[in-house]
């Protein structure tokens, strides 16, 4: 719609400006239309009106023919001014019997100058004061749209002017438009190939396509047609682009008649063949009805689109069937100028008529578009708002998961706190109550099971600390709160943390188990070892947790020499470090070498395969 009004607003100012530059100069006498001439062609004399359409006034006859055209001139000054809006083929003119100039094409054959405005001055010295005579001396050949429109004579630059405007719209403006519609055709063909789906799109580039072929008038000179090519290779272009319509219209319906369609294709092939190979003399009587099977199917299904259009109350479709009729009707005023109905010299509107099926593609396409970015914007709202809507209803979820996993977590940390309390603490409890029952039990031994309790309790709570997850943290700091009673009890302490690295992957309670089993190592060799020397290897990475204690053996915890396979002990210690070991995915093992006592305890992590000689490096740990 804003292309139609800028289009529309454009004719307005040009026909505005157009209109204010015809200011006729001051003078006695304005010019005046000629509308009547003596005729005379090979006989007497005859009075025809003009226009005359020499093709419906002789039909099927060539030759040459005087028109002399009498008018009244009031001395004056300055030159009188010529103006034809129509005439063909060539003229020869004579003022007053003097010959003057030649006007129109002089090859031959080629198209003629019947929709070419022609203008010549006569020089004031050729004219008499009162009456003057112009002759018009026609050359016409047989069906060539011969004949000569009426003629104003009058002051030089008024009738410059009428000539300048007559030529705008007769032949500027449409060629403008027909190098457009050029253009347009392009853009639709490139439209197409982005979109090949939608075949309306395709049938509208063929259309403006097969319009655009009557750009060849442009050129006639150069490519060097007859009159008879020309005149069949406008109809081809013309009703071409009208074929190609009717099918984009039925495309556009949703309609494909592939009979219909092959038997219209046939129909137009087959017509420009006999259009071709007919004779010349026949060319202008096969123009004005081969075709018109086409004509009528074009206004048919335009018709049957607009009336649809309209029940449906689709605006723009309705719009764009308007302006496609608009355009036909346009082709069937010229054929009736062309059949002589209407008057010879008037101007073609067809030229117009290609501008306006290209602007209903256009309206239409920009209608879809802006349909389309309308539809897009509204799905993006109804996103939108569903997104939103989902946003809301996924937080309010993840509200609802994070409390159920804080629930869960604090269940499973009271539980986890209960089983430490119930199979450390508890068990050590039970123990040093059986054993306070029995005879002879002193207050070191209570004392020891006492504080076996309490460091056990203590890990048990360092296990709820942040940095539980970490066992290297958690190692080190074991070490620091150690260090004091092991140089309690023995001489000399070594335990390097150069071994310690980022180590995640046990878990709280997996780091708990390694504690503990360190711990009860280490109680193991302070109840039961050499209160010599002690050394203690620790190592644990993102991959394995090694545990090492060393130290000389004291007295009746002798198990025999070597490793002690399947740890067959009756010592119940030794036992639960392999019991812990297994659980971690790991193994315990206990070896007396020359006199001295090692416990080591290795676990690795799922998936990760130690080297043998890696094994062997940590067995001679620390």
């Amino acid at each position: 719609m804003r292309f139609l009004r800028a289009l529309l607003t454009i004719l307005a100012l040009c026909w505005a400006q157009s209109t204010a530059a015809q200011v006729e100069l001051p003078g006695p006498w304005p010019g005046v239309w000629i509308r009547g001439a003596e005729l005379v062609e090979a006989g007497a004399p005859i009075q025809v009106p003009l226009p005359d359409n020499w093709n419906r006034r002789a039909q099927g006859r060539g030759g040459v023919a005087d028109y002399h055209l009498r008018f009244d001139w009031p001395r004056s000054e300055g030159d009188v001014g010529v103006f034809v809006p129509r005439l063909s083929r060539v003229a020869d003119v004579m003022v007053n019997g003097i010959p003057a100039t030649t006007i129109g094409r002089k090859e031959t054959p080629v198209l003629p100058t019947w929709n070419e405005p022609q203008f010549f001055t006569i020089p004031a010295l050729m004219l008499a004061e009162g009456a003057n005579t112009v002759t018009f001396r026609l050359t016409a050949e047989p069906r060539s749209r011969a004949g000569l429109s009426a003629v104003f004579v009058g002051p030089r630059e008024v009738t410059r002017q009428k000539y300048e405007r007559r030529t705008f719209w007769q032949t500027s403006l449409p060629r403008f438009f027909e190098m457009l519609v050029l253009v347009v055709a392009m853009a639709i063909t490139w439209m197409w190939f982005m979109k090949r789906n939608e075949a309306f799109i395709g049938w509208f580039a063929v259309c403006a396509w097969m319009w655009s072929v009557r750009v060849h008038q442009l050129f006639l000179p150069e490519l060097g047609l007859t009159l008879y090519q020309s005149e069949v290779l406008s109809a081809v272009s013309v009703h071409g682009s009208q074929l190609a319509e009717v099918i984009a219209t039925l495309r556009l319906r949703g309609l494909r008649l592939r009979r219909l369609e092959n038997l219209m294709l046939a129909h137009f092939g087959l017509g420009a063949i006999v259009l071709l190979l007919a004779p010349a003399d026949s060319t202008a009587a096969l123009l004005r009805w081969i075709y018109l099977p086409l004509t009528v199917a074009a206004f048919y299904f335009n018709i049957r689109l607009g009336i649809e259009a309209w029940r449906n109350g689709n605006r723009p479709l309705f719009l764009f069937a308007a302006l496609i009729m608009t355009a036909m009707c346009f082709g069937l005023h010229d054929f009736l100028v062309v059949a002589g109905v209407l008057a010879f010299d008037g101007i073609f509107w067809l030229r117009f008529g290609g501008p306006l099926m290209i602007l209903a593609l256009a309206g239409l396409l920009v209608q879809r578009y802006v349909a389309s970015l309308k539809r897009v914007e509204k799905l993006n709202t109804e996103l939108g708002d569903r997104i939103a809507a989902k946003t809301l209803e996924l937080e309010d979820q993840y509200r609802r998961s994070r409390a159920r996993e804080l629930e869960l977590t604090l269940l499973a940390e009271r539980d986890r706190f209960t089983r430490d309390i119930h199979d450390g603490i508890g068990s050590r409890l039970i123990a040093a109550r059986a054993a306070m029952l029995k005879p002879g039990v002193g207050h070191d031994d209570l004392r020891r099971v006492l504080d076996e309790c309490l460091a056990d309790l203590r890990l048990v709570i360092d296990s709820f600390d942040p940095h539980a997850a970490s066992l290297d943290a958690m190692l080190g700091d074991f070490r620091a709160k150690s260090m004091p009673s092991l140089r309690a009890i023995f001489s000399d302490v070594h335990w390097p943390v150069d071994g310690l690295a980022d180590c995640h992957w046990l878990g709280p309670k997996g780091n708990l188990a390694v504690l503990r089993s360190l711990q009860e190592m280490l109680g193991n060799a302070m109840k039961h070892g050499d209160k010599g020397h002690l050394r203690v290897g620790t190592r644990c990475d993102a991959d394995a947790v090694e545990l090492c204690v060393e130290n000389g053996l004291a007295d009746a915890v002798a198990t025999g020499q070597g490793a002690l396979p399947g740890l067959q002990l009756a010592h119940r210690g030794l036992a639960s470090l392999d019991s812990r070991a297994r659980q971690l995915g790991g193994a315990f093992a206990f070896v007396t070498p020359d006199g001295r006592a090692r416990a080591s305890l290795q676990a690795v992590r799922a998936g990760q395969a130690r080297a043998p000689e890696a094994e062997a490096e940590s067995a001679t740990a620390p």
